[in-house]
């Protein structure tokens, strides 16, 4: 039980972090074509196929948090600190979107995860 919650917090930390470079992202990228939905509510239903590219995506996510969040203990200054976090984030949205997803669609399915167990069961396998 102790491993899920530490994985679900890692996995939490990392959507944080994607949800943050996605901010910056969207700061300081050329405008785009609007958001198709404007509602923060998430969908309620995962396809299986989305689903498939989720697992994808969250396990390489986690397994870039976990090796950034390591590197980061050994970093002294505040400046090496961010350079590494800005490097991970992008590592972490190449990833997501990599594995078929956007920013955003990670981010709904993390979010339902969260709220229902059936589908984090399907994600973390047990």
């Amino acid at each position: 039980m102790q491993s899920n919650i530490r994985v679900l917090a890692l996995a939490l930390g990392a959507s944080a972090l994607l949800i943050s470079a996605a901010a910056f992202a969207q700061r300081y990228a050329p405008p785009q074509q609007p958001p198709m939905r404007s509602s923060t509510q998430p969908q309620t239903r995962v396809s299986a196929g989305t689903l498939a590219k989720f697992k994808r995506a969250y396990y390489s996510v986690k397994a870039i948090a976990q090796k950034y969040s390591t590197e980061m203990r050994q970093v002294h200054n505040k400046q090496d600190a961010l350079k590494l976090r800005q490097l991970a984030q992008m590592k972490m949205v190449s990833a997501v979107k990599s594995a078929g997803l956007t920013i955003p669609q990670y981010n709904n399915v993390m979010l339902l995860m969260q709220r229902e167990p059936a589908l984090r069961k399907k994600v973390l396998g047990h």
